[in-house]
């Protein structure tokens, strides 16, 4: 860890996650405290504290001599993002150490990073984030200049989904979505819910937050991460303090709510998809009802 440190401290060191990581909120809220190290994750989404693998990311490690890149946990879902890891690596002007921090590392995760400098340390995700140095607040270190693909010769933007014949219904909404306050748009799949909504919020004036979106494998710790992450930017740290508490899951979805009433939330808008299964209406989708009981707080509080 002390070369990590010392990395971090000097403004060399990139840090990669596995996309898996991401459903746990407290790894979420410790990858949000490290933002200024331009945190990547190597599959599914890039919303925040995460970006997608790219020059800006990687600018501390390759963007100048002796850089470190820290790869936490990658599994073999992540080899897609390790070969486009691995391949700007490769191409940069500097070559970074690698750093792999997992308990067990997979044959073909190894084998990307061949011709680089590598070393293992067997810790798991969580605590190793955990511990990671924040940075400190500086300048960002140079982003190398990387050819880009020639822009398209001539042609047209292929225009954006039109929302047609539905004039009342989005000028409703939108008049809703502009109040404030929790907000269900629901039907039969197919039907257009997520036109309507991208329609009704283009008409409002909101800052739109990165999506959630809810499945099997993102629930509760997904969502109850994000929630605090936002409350937070808004001056209500009090469900991030819950969290690093470990607060049983009714005083976290308490936290939740109360945050939820920050003056600094106003004019924000977050969509949260595949309500539906998360609150069982389409049986018994998920296992706990931590993900049902946060779902109906949040719909059915003011």
């Amino acid at each position: 860890m002390d070369q990590i440190a010392k990395a971090i401290a000097e403004g060399r060191c990139a840090l990669a996650v596995s996309g898996a990581l991401l459903r746990d909120a407290k790894i979420v809220l410790a990858l949000a405290d490290r933002a200024a190290l331009h945190p990547m994750t190597l599959t599914g989404p890039a919303v925040p504290p995460v970006e997608s693998v790219s020059d800006q990311g990687l600018a501390r490690a390759i963007g100048q001599k002796k850089g470190l890149l820290v790869v936490v946990d990658p599994q073999s879902a992540d080899l897609p993002g390790i070969t486009e890891l691995a391949a700007r690596l490769k191409s940069a002007p500097f070559k970074p150490e690698v750093v792999l921090v997992s308990r067990k590392l997979d044959f073909m995760l190894q084998a990307a990073f061949m011709g680089l400098k590598t070393h293992q340390v067997k810790e798991r995700a969580q605590a190793f984030l955990a511990a990671l140095p924040v940075p400190p607040a500086e300048a960002e270190a140079p982003v190398p200049d990387v050819p880009k693909p020639a822009a398209a010769k001539g042609g047209l933007e292929a225009p954006g989904a039109l929302c047609v014949g539905r004039d009342d219904v989005l000028a409703t909404l939108a008049g809703i979505l502009a109040e404030g306050g929790p907000t269900v748009v629901s039907g039969p799949p197919g039907i257009g819910r997520r036109t309507v909504i991208e329609a009704a919020l283009a008409a409002t004036e909101l800052a739109r937050q990165p999506d959630v979106f809810l499945d099997r494998d993102t629930g509760f710790d997904t969502l109850i991460g994000r929630l605090a992450m936002l409350q937070e930017a808004a001056g209500q740290g009090g469900l991030k303090q819950a969290l690093a508490d470990h607060a049983s899951p009714p005083a976290l979805v308490a936290a939740a709510v109360a945050g939820q009433a920050a003056e600094g939330l106003a004019g924000h808008a977050l969509v949260v998809h595949g309500l539906e299964e998360a609150s069982g209406r389409d049986g018994a989708f998920f296992r706990t009802s931590r993900l049902a009981m946060l779902v109906e707080a949040l719909l059915t509080t003011p």
